[in-house]
């Protein structure tokens, strides 16, 4: 009796589960994806969707003797390349300088766009909407900083705030101490009404104020770092409106010897902090498991979250997190055997995967000779999704575009998948195939890889019941995804 309801249950959340694939958009760029020219070190700094479902992407590319050329570029919906922005689609930084991360940016609610960038000397770009310089923003659309540098942390060195003002996060050039500076964002002239002429100097002992993350609450929140000979210690701290510390908050983010390096990309929003973080070797090398983590407000680990506020991942390596519609869209790539796979997963609030999203919770863009990196992820009005990344093909490196869609499947359509198989399944996983196959591997939903096999079979009988992911790998290159339940 028991066995039968579990399978009765089980068979009524494989049916509820709606049969969808998500794919890649053959409408958009070239087969769904768009790049732009030049090579690069596929690095895409940040990327918006602008009202319309245009699309702007800043980086840096190779160009001549420009190593590090700083950009702005515009897509239209369809993948190809506005030419009506900037000059054929560029805006180009006039900064040389191969220690910059490359600019980050703001859409204004007026449609312009502020650029913080951190080459030579720091400036502050607004452009109109089209990409041109906004000639009446500070000197010809252009603030420069003489005497101060923004923090070199890729988006992690400014906030927007609600007065139509910016926060920059830096240092003076003739001292070490950090440093914030208030620009209004409508003239580009500094707050002089904001701490001392438009700077204040904020510390904690002891700590480097490295990264200004959010506000939030009427919150300011940062990441701090403390160093001694044999260990590195990481915070994050959070002062309250008129900048005084909150010592009653403070999250340990890591505590790692001083030899190895952990990134944090974390996401604060009205109702939690997701800190997903990773750790590196002397040699640089990422360590096979990372770590997603959901704090309460209070900064106490959310123990109804994962397990005990944490999910691990297995060679999954992740940007920062994004939220849309009480769901949460975890992307960067999969090591599989050293072949990098663009992956993006999506869960929910509790922290369990959401296999309504793709069927089984995540998609992998399976290539053989391309290496992939999702560095940012943008949902438009349509509800598709857009990837800004870049990709290794052992020739070039390139920055990419590609735009996801879920299409529901019909009986005929799946049919199409040229696959047999009985499913639920008990002992045996058996799949035939008009094709051949070259291997069958079984993953959980959390996309651990169970049990493999070079043949069209399995053996499930010492696996636990519940729900799987098969991937069936064929002669010619090809693979299939299709999920299996086991009684």
């Amino acid at each position: 009796m028991k066995k039968n309801l579990l399978f009765l249950t089980l068979l009524f959340i494989f049916i509820s589960l709606k049969s969808q694939n998500f794919v890649l958009d053959e409408t958009f760029g070239n087969n769904g994806v768009a790049t732009i020219s030049g090579e690069s070190d596929y690095v895409v700094i940040e990327s918006k969707i602008q009202p319309g479902g245009k699309i702007l992407i800043a980086g840096h590319r190779i160009n001549g003797i420009n190593r590090f050329e700083n950009f702005i570029c515009r897509f239209n919906s369809n993948g190809i390349i506005d030419t009506t922005f900037g000059l054929n689609g560029y805006y180009i930084l006039n900064h040389v300088n191969e220690d910059d991360n490359g600019p980050s940016f703001y859409l204004l609610s007026d449609g312009s766009i502020i650029i913080v960038s951190n080459v030579s000397d720091s400036k502050l770009t607004k452009l109109t909407s089209n990409g041109i310089l906004d000639s009446s923003f500070a000197l010809g659309g252009i603030l420069s900083f003489s005497n101060y540098e923004i923090s070199d942390y890729g988006k992690n060195n400014s906030l927007i705030l609600n007065d139509n003002t910016i926060l920059l996060l830096g240092n003076s050039l003739y001292s070490s101490n950090t440093k914030l500076v208030k620009v209004n964002l409508n003239d580009g002239v500094i707050d002089s009404n904001f701490g001392t002429n438009g700077e204040l100097e904020i510390s904690i002992p002891n700590n480097q104020i490295d990264e200004i993350i959010n506000n939030s609450n009427n919150y300011y929140y940062f990441i701090t770092s403390e160093d001694s000979i044999t260990k590195k210690i990481q915070h994050l701290v959070r002062f309250d409106s008129n900048f005084n510390l909150d010592s009653s908050f403070n999250i340990t983010l890591s505590d790692i010897l001083s030899s190895h390096f952990i990134f944090h990309n974390i996401l604060i929003t009205e109702n939690e902090i997701l800190d997903y973080s990773a750790e590196t070797d002397e040699e640089d090398n990422l360590f096979e498991i990372t770590n997603l983590k959901k704090y309460n407000l209070n900064g106490t680990l959310d123990n109804s979250f994962g397990t005990d506020g944490i999910i691990q991942f297995n060679n999954q390596y992740f940007s920062t997190p994004y939220k849309n519609n009480n769901k949460i869209y975890l992307y960067g790539y999969k090591n599989e055997s050293n072949d990098f796979n663009s992956l993006i997963s999506r869960y929910n609030l509790d922290g369990s995967i959401d296999t309504t999203f793709n069927s089984i919770g995540f998609y992998i863009e399976d290539t053989n000779d391309i290496k992939e990196f999702a560095s940012n992820l943008n949902i438009n009005e349509e509800g598709s999704i857009i990837i800004a990344g870049g990709y290794k093909d052992g020739i070039a490196n390139k920055i990419y575009l590609a735009k996801y869609i879920e299409e529901t499947l019909s009986s005929e359509e799946i049919k199409v998948n040229q696959l047999s198989f009985k499913n639920p399944i008990s002992d045996k996983l058996e799949i035939n195939s008009e094709k051949e196959i070259k291997s069958l591997e079984l993953f959980n939903l959390e996309g651990k890889l169970i049990i493999s096999s070079k043949t069209n079979t399995l053996d499930t009988s010492f696996i636990n019941k519940g729900i799987y992911v098969v991937k069936v790998t064929f002669k010619d290159g090809e693979s299939r995804i299709e999920k299996i339940i086991k009684i």
